[in-house]
């Protein structure tokens, strides 16, 4: 088990100096993310603050199957395709039913009124 896992764990139950050891360990690295992809200090702030929530949030969930890291920043990624300024909320949106596809229009689409 790696360090990083078992601080984790230790999260889970509770233990919140472990929880802090996380957040100082992949904070850095985060905040970089979160930022580059709101584009916004507040934001990212407020992102960053919402993500180590999930993880605390979480913790206990994890099934392992990767680094925590990489868990960490998945969140991170969830959190930021849940911000209400993200404009990746556009690329994550449900893709088009058929029928809804833009495209050429043809004369009995179009009204000459």
């Amino acid at each position: 088990m790696s360090e990083d896992e078992r601080l984790l764990r230790s999260a889970a139950r509770g233990d919140r100096r472990s929880l802090e050891e996380l957040i100082l360990r992949f904070s850095g690295n985060v905040w970089r993310y979160l930022a580059a992809m709101l584009g916004d200090l507040h934001d990212a702030e407020d992102a960053m603050q919402d993500t180590f929530v999930r993880v605390a949030r979480a913790a206990g969930r994890f099934e392992g199957g990767s680094a925590i890291e990489a868990w960490v920043f998945g969140i991170a990624r969830r959190v930021v395709l849940d911000h209400p300024s993200s404009a990746l909320r556009a690329l994550s949106a449900p893709p088009l039913r058929p029928g809804d596809e833009p495209g050429p229009r043809t004369d009995d689409q179009v009204s000459y009124n």
